[in-house]
């Protein structure tokens, strides 16, 4: 194992900070990210940095090796392990909250979408959500109404595909799966398919002259 004991080999191995950086950060965290095990040897007012291969000993002058007695306490207690964690629960939970309001915006919109699609046949209306939601201001209640209609029958069709799959579940087949549940399932979901279609198109029917659909 090669000790070094040169302040050069530290520069080349930890991430430099930049030129007037308004926020300092612990050795023992910088360390940390950059793959060095941090140990201050009081007998010797030296900071050990080590890991396989490589060990950098450095002897600060007073100012440095109280310095490095401040980020050992830091790096030492969970209040401060805690703020270095807070930021990355941060970004998290921001994620997790954009996820969610995705999830929740796509259930929503899913039957105005086959809804735009039904009456206008064109793909730029449908991925328009400007135009999708002009047509729920324009339907009113009758939309709504259909909309719960239509998450029921996507409950009562999920219900259902878990009820065929426990059922059908002994007729697996390695490398091919469960043929049986599969078809079952698809003609369950057809069905439910077409529900939620006829739903849909009375609720245009019963729209038409606020849409300004041709009835004949």
């Amino acid at each position: 194992m090669r000790t070094t004991m040169a302040l050069a080999v530290l520069a080349l191995s930890l991430p430099a900070l930049p030129a007037g950086a308004a926020q300092r950060e612990a050795l023992a965290t910088v360390a940390a990210h950059s793959g060095y095990t941090y140990r201050w040897a009081p007998q010797n007012s030296a900071v050990v940095l080590s890991r396989p291969g490589i060990v950098v000993v450095l002897r600060p002058g007073a100012q440095m090796a109280q310095e490095a007695e401040a980020s050992k306490a830091e790096a030492s207690e969970p209040a401060g392990f805690m703020m270095n964690l807070m930021p990355l629960l941060g970004a998290g939970a921001f994620i997790a909250f954009l996820l969610v309001l995705f999830i929740a915006w796509g259930v929503f919109y899913y039957p105005m979408a086959l809804t735009v699609a039904g009456y206008t046949q064109s793909f730029s209306a449908v991925i328009n959500p400007l135009v999708g939601l002009d047509t729920i201001r324009r339907m009113g209640a009758t939309y709504f109404k259909a909309f719960a209609m239509v998450m029921a029958v996507q409950v009562v069709s999920f219900a259902i595909s878990m009820i065929i799959y426990l059922m059908t579940a002994a007729f697996a087949l390695p490398f091919i799966g469960d043929l049986v549940g599969n078809f079952v399932n698809a003609t369950f979901t057809f069905y439910f398919n077409l529900v939620i279609a006829c739903i849909l198109g009375l609720s245009l029917f019963k729209c038409a002259d606020r849409l300004d659909i041709a009835v004949e």
